[in-house]
């Protein structure tokens, strides 16, 4: 190549590279020679005139062009000698121009490099007309749809937005407008405008003839789900589900943006997301599936999870949609394997299997996502982790160093950031207390986890452990009361457990402090917690104890100590063989208070040691401190009191 650009003869090139080889100045390399060093390089560039040094960069580019038979093998060099030779390409090459800028981008996007694909996304779009458009409508198309994704990368939504407008009057065909409509909601997800999103994908839907309520009850739901059970009757979805035929645009339009919908759709609540996966799956059984079947069977089986309630049922619906997701239909989707897996271990083996089993292939699972881009997904799968972990009382320290990592690290919108800040909130609130400080800022905590479209009853969840452990029991039921109505239907993951177990507890602690109508109160909120949870104990291992801890919780309050008492140790017993430390604590801890207040003082000490104990395995020193020197202020005020 060398030869060529100087126009010198090969055996003085030899001489002279040799020469900069003796002298350091290059090295030999795979295919050649290379500087030793990108600041020789950069300052041998600098020393030739701006003019004469992009020339140079043109022919480099357009040698390495007829050189390489296939571009794509070292597209990005290409791509950096057209940018920087841009001025003085000649006309007849700006076609071949814009194919190398489009798929340097491509490639520059796929790895998330939003800043380089934009550098040759501009150089493309200043070389292409209206001529290029007539020439090559559908690569033109292509070329603005990039830029979306660059400057959707670059957080640079409003530009974004701007080039969908500019594609409305480009469109060829039906599935053109289609891929925009796709494009305007994800850029609406990534900057964090949830109902807006989710209005627009529900009035294009409507274009399509799919009608749906904006808040749909939970009777359209269950509705959703039987209509689906009847169309299967007693066939297998494994003997029914088959690739479809070439589809027609208008059954192909709302299933894409369905399919970009679907994180909007999930937040939205429980009976939308019903509606959907019902939707998606029947048309998959009608007319053949078009691309993730392990995905669309994997989401149709939490909203039978929900309504039905069969575990085996279920558990049988996970493993096709695993088997679905690593067939042939993975490899046209890589995101589809990925989705289906994060959906399974996140969402449905928690209610199934031991937590932290359900849990252990979500760090790998996110992995996969981040290849392939999904950030949102990402950052989601990541958060659940980490949060059904200090739920199922994993150590609160190494939790709350993971979680602020994550806030730190994610490219995600400040939206979905401000979760994690509240979630954080909550497990310092366990390690740090300031109570005084924090229910008096807990509206303005409790608001960042959003609301309606845009909560996340995990966190707040979270929030009412550590009020628990803290003796709130008022601010448990008054956070309680906000979520009650959403807890399940904006995400139902297994957290809706947690949920019950706090309510209950706080509930009946509350009764017992009362009296009147409020005591009433209180005690018909337990009773439905209780009546739920033991519903719950027969669908998966690590629900028992918690049922367990709310009987011997109803047994002290009817009075029943002995039976409270075996109540409280085999919970926490049970607790700790599923590894759920925090209410192994728990349990201990409120047996400790019932032998005290029946004044079996040596019970009661060794009680309060194990729950100090527990409390410290947990990771929370400053509770397993405070029950200590509780303990040691009862038996001092033991001691003063037989005094004569």
């Amino acid at each position: 190549m060398l030869r060529e650009l100087t126009q010198i003869e090969a055996a003085r090139v030899a001489d002279a590279i040799y020469q900069l080889a003796d002298l350091g100045l290059v090295v030999p390399s795979e295919s050649g020679f290379r500087f030793s060093h990108d600041q020789i390089r950069d300052a041998a560039r600098d020393l030739m005139p701006d003019g004469e040094r992009i020339e140079l960069h043109a022919q480099i580019a357009q040698l390495l062009l007829a050189q390489t038979p296939d571009p794509r093998d070292r597209i990005l060099e290409i791509a950096d000698h057209l940018q920087r030779g841009h001025a003085s390409l000649p006309e007849e090459l700006h076609t071949r121009a814009i194919e190398i800028h489009r798929l340097a981008a491509e490639r520059a996007i796929a790895s998330g490099a939003g800043e380089l694909a934009e550098a040759s996304l501009q150089c493309a779009r200043s070389l292409h007309g209206e001529q290029d458009w007539r020439d090559d409508p559908t690569g033109s198309f292509t070329l603005i749809l990039l830029s979306v994704d660059s400057a959707s990368q670059r957080n640079e939504f409003d530009t974004a937005l701007g080039y969908l407008d500019l594609l409305e009057d480009r469109c060829a065909h039906e599935l053109d407008r289609v891929r925009l409509v796709v494009k305007r909601i994800e850029v609406f997800a990534l900057r964090g405008e949830v109902v807006p999103a989710l209005r627009y994908a529900l009035d294009e839907l409507r274009r399509y003839g799919v009608r749906w309520p904006t808040e749909p009850t939970r009777w359209h739901a269950r509705l959703a789900v039987a209509r689906t059970r009847w169309l299967l009757g007693r066939r297998s979805l494994a003997h029914v589900l088959a690739p479809s035929a070439a589809p027609d645009s208008k059954r192909l339009a709302p299933l894409l943006i369905l399919r970009q919908s679907a994180g909007l759709i999930g937040r939205a609540g429980g009976e939308l997301s019903a509606i959907s996966a019902c939707f998606c799956l029947r048309d998959a059984i009608q007319n053949g599936y078009l691309a993730a079947p392990g995905f669309l069977v994997a989401c149709y089986a939490i909203q039978e999870y929900r309504f039905v309630q069969s575990p085996e049922r279920t558990r049988d619906l996970a493993m096709l949609a695993l088997e679905l997701s690593n067939g042939p239909a993975f490899g046209q989707d890589p995101l589809a394997g990925p989705q289906t897996a994060c959906v399974i271990h996140s969402v449905i083996y928690p209610f199934l299997m031991r937590r932290r089993d359900a849990l252990r292939a979500l760090p790998q699972i996110a992995g996969q996502l981040e290849e392939v881009g999904a950030v949102e997904w990402t950052y989601y799968t990541r958060y659940l982790q980490l949060v059904y972990l200090a739920l199922g009382g994993d150590r609160i320290d190494t939790l709350e160093g993971a979680l602020q990592g994550l806030a730190r690290s994610s490219a995600a919108a400040a939206s979905a950031r401000a979760p994690i800040v509240a979630t954080v909130a909550a497990l310092s609130l366990l390690l740090r207390p300031d109570l005084e400080c924090a229910l008096r800022e807990a509206p303005a905590v409790y608001a960042l986890f959003g609301v309606g479209p845009d909560a996340t009853p995990p966190g707040l969840t979270l929030w009412m452990q550590s009020l628990w452990v803290w003796d709130q029991p008022e601010a448990v039921i008054e956070l309680s009361d906000r979520i009650e109505d959403s807890i399940e239907s904006l995400n139902p993951g297994v957290h809706i457990v947690d949920f019950l177990l706090y309510r209950g507890l706080a509930a009946v602690s509350l009764a017992q402090q009362t009296s009147g109508s409020a005591r009433r109160g209180h005690r018909r909120t337990f009773r439905r917690c209780l009546r739920e949870l033991r519903r719950w104990r027969r669908q998966g291992p690590d629900f028992e104890h918690m049922s367990l801890l709310l009987e011997a919780e109803a047994a002290w309050f009817r009075g029943d100590i002995p039976r409270a008492d075996r109540g409280y140790a085999t919970a926490a017993r049970r607790a700790q063989q599923q590894g759920f430390v925090n209410h192994a604590a728990i349990a201990e801890e409120r047996r400790a208070q019932m032998l005290q207040r029946t004044r079996r003082e040596t019970n009661a000490r060794a009680a309060a040691l194990a729950a100090a104990e527990l409390y410290e395995e947990w990771g929370v020193p400053l509770k397993a401190r405070a029950l200590r020197e509780t303990l040691s202020d009862s038996m001092v005020n033991r001691r003063s009191s037989r005094r004569p």
